[in-house]
């Protein structure tokens, strides 16, 4: 089974534990910054089916079905179901999102 990509192989661990010693993924350490846009983004207006099941519209894009959270966190999209059909998103490349992830991944 292949592990999918998403913004946790972006994440440090916090500096805080859990009772049991537990380190948990810290969501302030993605820089979103650092995303370079070297391609123009497709700008793509989501329908119901796209905020029920991003990781469709993931594998339509780019043909695996990760990325979806950091699609969204890009757009300042923290959660799909706070989105309404109709919302405009803009959609990196595919080779943006790779370099991003190869350069930032922890």
């Amino acid at each position: 089974m292949i592990a999918l990509r998403s913004r946790y192989d972006l994440m440090s661990l916090s500096s805080t534990h859990a009772p049991d010693g537990t380190y948990f993924p810290d969501p302030l350490t993605v820089d979103l910054t650092k995303f370079v846009f070297n391609d123009n983004p497709l700008e793509y207006t989501l329908n119901q089916g796209n905020i029920d099941r991003p990781d469709v519209l993931m594998t339509l894009v780019y043909g695996v079905p990760e990325y979806d959270d950091i699609v969204f966190w890009l757009n300042n999209i923290s959660y799909i179901d706070d989105v309404s059909p109709g919302t405009v998103i803009y959609i990196p490349s595919k080779a943006d999102m790779e370099k991003y992830f190869s350069l930032n991944t922890v």
